[in-house]
């Protein structure tokens, strides 16, 4: 309710967003729990549609779109095929399996989609013929899969590249460096091969 009180009047927020990728099986394991975690989530919902100057939505892994998801207006979807999952495959399986799921999510709920999250990490001046991982050429490559997706489907409307530059994080062996190098710009601004593969895409 504070959120919502203090942004209402921002042109900037075009939808409420009331979480970002609540709990999987693994931390509502039980049908309780996730019983539980729909409640509080359909609340949420619909507090923010009370407000009554925006759509609602909110960010989830699509194999975890339950009946929440269902009480918003649009499908926000996180989604990091390629680098968390189903790693090295090549771009155009990646392509037909991202076509396949959207396809499937819009014919179940009935809502239209937006990536909310999408990318990999990618070294800056890692280079590679045939695209591979923390390589520019896959980064570049992966997300042009989702810009031909939203050209090709209509119920998809929007991508939301996860990052516009590398930040620093803990230290994990997914973080070389102890960065998320998913950025499209390196912490100095400077663009990898996908900020200019976007520029290209987004050009009017």
């Amino acid at each position: 309710a504070e959120l919502l009180a203090r942004d209402c009047c921002r042109t900037c927020v075009v939808a409420w967003s009331v979480c970002n990728e609540p709990g999987g099986p693994q931390s509502v394991p039980t049908a309780e729990a996730k019983r539980q975690q729909t409640e509080a989530l359909l609340e949420l919902v619909a507090l923010a549609r009370a407000e009554g100057t925006r759509l609602v939505t909110f960010a989830n892994i699509p194999e975890h779109c339950d009946e929440a998801n269902r009480a918003c207006d649009f499908l926000s979807l996180n989604e990091y095929v390629g680098w968390y999952y189903d790693v090295g495959k090549p771009l155009a399986e990646i392509g037909r399996q991202l076509e396949a799921k959207f396809v499937a999510l819009h014919a179940d709920f009935r809502k239209p989609i937006m990536v909310s999250e999408c990318g990999a990490d990618t070294l800056p001046g890692c280079h590679m013929m045939a695209p591979g991982l923390w390589s520019e050429e896959f980064q570049a490559g992966l997300l042009e899969v989702y810009t031909e997706l939203e050209r090709k489907l209509p119920f998809v409307f929007g991508v939301h590249v996860w990052n516009l530059a590398d930040f620093r994080t803990p230290q994990m062996h997914l973080r070389a460096a102890g960065l998320n190098h998913k950025g499209v710009f390196t912490r100095l601004r400077e663009p990898k091969l996908a900020a200019h593969m976007l520029r290209r895409a987004w050009r009017p």
